[in-house]
């Protein structure tokens, strides 16, 4: 690498850097990071709404991330509860400074689900939205998620919707309408946030304009919701307490409102006097007066963020000043010139050095490639440099850090230790890792034949910012993943399946931005592209990292290494692929901090049983570990085959039970009952017979009277009945044909004969029923109820309570049944009271 090299790729993260100090975003960088003490006494007011009997609406089993969900909800809040389908007009406007808009296809895709959005979604209510058109808006929410990072053109971190997420979304939509109908609509919706120090950057061009001083940073931003009196900001969030982020987030966009703005909508500043965080997932209010700050502190508050402003904007004008500088200094004679400007420490000695914070920046970014790293901490910076291998130290009155960037960890040694044992450690540790390090590598420039990016982090290789190839550090186990945040992923068991999946969703948008060191440029790759480069080079022979085809020789006393990475033989149990733990990532990130031996000579973590260690190493097959893991998965899915079997006969038996249950529970007289004209409307009731006494059933068994009628209308139909002698003899030894213990008097004899008689004048109106005692089951084969009589175009079902009106529960059951049995007529008769409800 030649020192042009250096510059032209610095121009590139220079121009990043100061997009990033000049035009600060208030939630992605200010907030995090800014030095303003915003007031810490606020008196804050937590209002739980009472809606619904939800309580907080959990994550779990949700088909998409958290941060994606609270994006979710606030679109589909501003085009269904207010009806604006323009909310993702800002994406393809010409002047944003970061529109995902930058090539053919991606644009025209954006504009066609905008389109979609406007022409489908204006008269979408709560009820009636469909996965359909969740998973429309959720594209167009990915491609917010672009904008904002300035990450443009992917959606590959698209998920397709499930019923439990599509009802949890509808569920916070109804909290969300419930909050606006309480604290009132708003006056604008997606409001403005500006907070300049001085004049604003016009553009991205003026970077590298020569009259440095007309640059100066800003605050930008654009809020949720503002009401005439408040502004309001949504957070769906697991935690059930407002973080101080949030109430900064609010103090930001409300010192920088754009009067202008304000006053076309007819609102004005002095008459603002809430500031509001609603939680949808927790239909939680927090919200604090503005009042309760006083003038001093609101000054204090815009003098703190303008210092901010005046920090970053000095920081800018030095890196446009370096690189204008950079771009004078060629005049390096030699290669070895070169390397000095590159690593500042390759001229030191052997030894114990005190160095400077400059010198060790210098080389965090020439060499670490760790551009605008810096040791934040107070202290002295120490090297200790042995054999070409560097250790870098922090050195303060009350500890020893050793740095790994511009982070540290506490040793418990002095820098004479480390010197005298530099060399051993080192030794140890490559011959543990030394093959795992030269795969990986391997593996990166695999990755890079096919135009992924081929950045190597940990044990992760990124084919671009969603899509990854993790290769495990302790089983050689290789995952190709697609990965829209760290606790969501779609694992493939090929690149071409991914590559094609991508390819199919985004029809050849473009998706990787890529540093090309060979032509020293950005390039951006289609997954259309991708696929084909993948196809040409498999043709020629040139992939076997990534089909699987490799050995690799790893220690498998890995502990005595690292205590943090967990000891594993085998394959793990497999775990599901859509929600999983960070096991993964906190192996990746400590060979993050052994890496640095291999790449740059240095060494970032220090452990001293290394020193100790003797690298037990074995030989592992790819070949046999894809298999294997195919064998488990295929084990593993008719586990679950014979699981959901299980659970589906299961289900069926309760189901079974439960309506055996609710024919008890017909016959019991503490259950609710509904009366005409109070609960249910429309219901018509007609007596069969003229002037009928009311059958005393209170104290028969109801259940075995009810048994013994059906069974008798079965057995003999009724014409059949009229010829027997319905004696106390007839009913005994029939009862003990079913098998039942109970006991019968003269007074259930009497009930029995009645109850006949009276169902005899239901027959002769409606005719024989087609069956008798029905359990009613749906398509899947699960009872949804029962049905006492099922005549041609009606069903009965009986009523022996000597009490008006109709059972609640025995209404909702022949509503259930006739949605499977689609009768005209819904009959609840009441034997013992000789009324006929005909129910709507």
């Amino acid at each position: 690498m030649d020192e042009n090299r250096i510059i032209d790729k610095l121009q590139v993260l220079t121009d990043l850097r100061i997009q990033q100090l000049l035009f600060e975003s208030v939630t992605k960088i200010y907030i995090p990071n800014s030095t303003v003490k915003f007031p810490l006494k606020l008196n804050v007011e937590k209002i739980v709404l009472n809606n619904d009997n939800l309580g907080k609406i959990s994550n779990k089993d949700q088909c998409i991330s958290d941060s994606l969900m609270g994006t979710l909800i606030d679109y589909l809040t501003r085009i269904i509860i207010f009806h604006r389908t323009d909310a993702f007009d800002f994406l393809i406007l010409d002047n944003q400074l970061n529109s995902v808009a930058f090539k053919p296809e991606s644009a025209q895709l954006l504009k066609s689900l905008i389109l979609e959005c406007k022409n489908n979604m204006q008269d979408v209510s709560i009820d009636s939205l469909s996965i359909e058109e969740v998973e429309l808006i959720e594209k167009l929410c990915l491609f917010e998620r672009c904008f904002r990072s300035g990450k443009y053109g992917s959606i590959n971190a698209f998920n397709f919707i499930d019923e439990v997420t599509l009802n949890k979304i509808k569920q916070m939509l109804y909290r969300s309408k419930h909050f606006f109908d309480q604290y009132g609509k708003p006056a604008i919706i997606d409001y403005h946030c500006f907070i300049s120090e001085k004049t604003p950057v016009d553009s991205p061009a003026d970077y590298f304009n020569k009259k440095i001083e007309d640059l100066h940073a800003q605050i930008i931003g654009d809020g949720d919701y503002l009401l005439k009196d408040a502004l309001v900001d949504f957070k769906v969030s697991n935690k059930s307490r407002e973080l101080s982020e949030w109430k900064k987030q609010l103090w930001v966009y409300y010192l920088g409102l754009i009067p202008e703005e304000l006053s076309e909508y007819g609102v004005k500043k002095e008459n603002i006097q809430w500031m509001i965080n609603f939680n949808p997932r927790t239909n939680e209010v927090f919200k604090f007066n503005i009042s309760t700050i006083s003038a001093k502190e609101k000054t204090d508050l815009l003098i703190g963020i303008h210092h901010d402003l005046e920090i970053n904007t000095t920081k800018a004008k030095i890196l446009v000043d370096n690189y204008l500088d950079n771009l004078n200094e060629r005049d390096f004679s030699t290669a070895e010139q070169a390397a000095f400007i590159r690593d500042p420490f390759k001229k030191y000695k052997e030894g114990i050095h005190h160095i400077s914070r400059d010198e060790y920046e210098r080389f965090q970014q020439n060499l670490a490639h760790r551009f605008g790293v810096r040791c934040r901490y107070k202290g002295e910076l120490y090297l200790v440099k042995k054999n070409s291998y560097y250790i870098f130290f922090l050195k303060s009155n009350k500890s020893l850090c050793i740095l790994h960037g511009g982070a540290r960890r506490i040793v418990h040694h002095n820098l004479q230790y480390f010197y005298d044992n530099l060399q051993l450690y080192v030794k140890n540790l490559k011959r543990a890792f030394g093959p795992y390090n030269q795969t990986l590598q391997e593996l990166a420039r695999e990755v890079k034949q096919f135009h992924g990016e081929g950045r190597l982090h940990g044990s992760i290789v990124d084919i671009d910012f969603y899509d990854h190839v993790y290769l495990d550090p302790i089983t050689a186990e290789l995952k190709i993943y697609s990965a829209p945040s760290t606790t969501q992923r779609k694992v493939y068991p090929t690149i071409p399946l991914l590559l094609s999946d991508h390819k199919k969703d985004l029809e050849g948008g473009a998706i990787s931005i890529v540093w090309d060191e060979e032509n020293k440029q950005i390039q951006n790759y289609s997954y259309e592209q991708m696929l084909e480069a993948y196809q040409e080079n498999e043709k020629l022979g040139n992939f076997t990292l990534v089909n699987n085809q490799y050995t690799l020789q790893l220690p498998t006393n890995v502990n005595n290494y690292l205590p943090e990475l967990s000891k594993t033989d085998k394959l793990t149990e497999i775990k599901e692929e859509q929600f999983y733990d960070n096991d993964m990532y906190a192996k990746s990130r400590i060979m993050n901090m052994i890496q640095p031996i291999f790449n740059y000579h240095t060494v970032c973590i220090w452990k001293d049983s290394i020193l100790t260690a003797k690298p037990q190493m074995q030989l592992y097959d790819a070949r046999k570990i894809k298999q294997l893991r195919l064998e488990q998965q295929e084990a593993c899915k008719k586990k679950e085959k014979v699981k959901e079997l299980a659970q589906i006969i299961q289900k069926k038996k309760d189901a079974e039970s439960n309506v055996y249950e609710l024919i008890h529970d017909f016959d019991k007289t503490q259950y609710r009952r509904t009366y005409k004209g109070k609960h249910v409307k429309d219901v018509r009731v007609k007596s069969l017979l003229s002037h009928a006494p009311k059958l005393k059933t209170e104290k028969c068994n109801l259940y075995i009277i009810r048994k013994l009628l059906e069974s008798a209308i079965k057995k003999y139909t009724l014409p059949g009945l009229k010829n027997l002698i319905l004696n106390k003899c007839f009913w005994i030894n029939l009862m003990n044909s079913l098998q039942c213990q109970d006991t019968l008097d003269n007074k259930d004899v009497t009930v029995l004969n009645k109850s006949i008689a009276r169902i005899d004048k239901l027959i002769q109106k409606y005719g024989i029923p087609e069956r008798i005692g029905v359990i009613v089951k749906n398509n899947q084969e699960y009872a949804v109820g029962f049905i006492d009589l099922q005549f041609n175009d009606a069903i009965v079902n009986l009523d022996f309570v000597n009490l008006k009106g109709i059972q609640a529960k025995m209404l909702k059951n022949i509503h259930r049944c006739n949605e499977v049995v689609n009768a005209k007529q819904l009959l609840i008769y009441n034997v013992a009271m000789d009324n006929l409800y005909f129910v709507k």
